[in-house]
């Protein structure tokens, strides 16, 4: 992560990327003392377990939602996500159903066209309620980035049913067949039932059951394959334990991007590594990060446990930029009353 000293927008082949303004962030607030106690209570943090991977391993992200559906401006005129680790993609198709308003972006539809004979949802949430649609459609970008040959040949065949994918440059629904993570170059993956969602790229132990994938660091997947160069506004990651090398290679990115989700886990380097160690860098670059549970978030920066350091498992993350000022504050006001809950 290479923090940014001053928010200047950069020149590309793309014109003008836009760039947050950090000049005048304000910093990230300390826990008081009695929130410090709540959130040890309620997410059992003296306990040999925890209560946080019971807590936030499938989150209900309300206050994302909530702002969408609420707030017709939301910080830039095309919307542009990016889901790393699609997976089997409705997450994506959720997020372009809230960037942009448009119905064809129907998780049902999306659900139907991907076939059977897939691994189930592991969330079970593919049947959960999709967000209205309140406002204006906008124009706008959601890529989908998922490594499986076998599950991205599902997504592209009902993207293709579904006629959600459209020339290059002119946006909907973008999927790209490609590994995510710290540099650019090739690596195995593992073959798998399409829908497979708990294999990464340290799975692959034998180069036979396994094929080789086009791998970008997440700085060049953006520069190659994001027409936009309004700020991302929505950015996924599920990678099943490397989330943090995504993050390493992020580099210019994370300084155009508002909402940031990742997963923390015991597998892949997550196992070496401390999430300390993200949300730190990340707090330095202005972000505020968050457990993210069913419309519940316990604020992680400036309310650090000791604890954090040696526990590791299947949880998520989500993360704010504080310049993005009304999400910024939705996020923080449901901290806030999942403490009095």
């Amino acid at each position: 992560l290479h923090r940014s000293s001053s928010s200047s927008s950069a020149s590309t082949t793309k014109g003008i990327v836009y760039s947050h303004d950090n000049i005048n962030l304000p910093e990230s607030s300390v826990c008081t003392e009695e929130q410090t106690i709540k959130i040890s209570t309620q997410l059992e943090l003296t306990t040999e377990r925890t209560g946080i991977a019971t807590s936030t391993g499938c989150p209900d992200p309300t206050w994302l939602e909530g702002f969408y559906s609420e707030e017709q401006d939301i910080g830039s005129e095309k919307f542009l996500g990016i889901s790393v680790g699609c997976n089997k993609g409705h997450d994506a198709i959720r997020n372009a159903r809230m960037g942009t308003s448009d119905p064809s972006f129907d998780v049902p539809s999306w659900v139907k066209a991907l076939g059977g004979g897939m691994k189930s949802f592991a969330c079970r949430n593919e049947k959960e309620d999709q967000p209205s649609i309140v406002h204006p459609t906008r124009d706008g970008e959601m890529h989908c980035v998922e490594p499986m040959p076998s599950t991205f040949q599902r997504l592209n065949k009902a993207a293709v049913e579904l006629g959600l994918r459209r020339p290059e440059g002119e946006g909907g629904l973008v999927l790209t067949q490609a590994v995510i993570s710290a540099r650019n170059g090739e690596v195995l993956f593992p073959r798998a039932t399409a829908g497979t969602e708990n294999l990464g790229i340290g799975a692959c132990k034998q180069a036979s059951k396994c094929d080789a994938v086009e791998m970008f660091s997440l700085e060049s997947y953006v520069d190659k394959f994001v027409a936009g160069n309004g700020p991302i506004n929505i950015l996924q990651i599920d990678v099943e334990g490397y989330d943090f090398d995504v993050l390493f290679g992020a580099g210019s990115v994370l300084d155009r991007t508002q909402y940031l989700e990742f997963e923390f886990h015991k597998v892949g380097h997550w196992g070496k590594l401390h999430l300390s160690d993200a949300v730190k860098l990340l707090d330095q670059k202005g972000f505020t990060c968050y457990w993210a549970g069913r419309d519940k978030l316990w604020r992680i920066t400036g309310c650090y446990f000791s604890v954090y350091n040696e526990w590791h498992d299947w949880s998520n993350v989500a993360c704010v930029h504080r310049s993005y000022k009304k999400l910024a504050n939705r996020m923080e006001a449901k901290f806030l009353s999942t403490l009095s809950s």
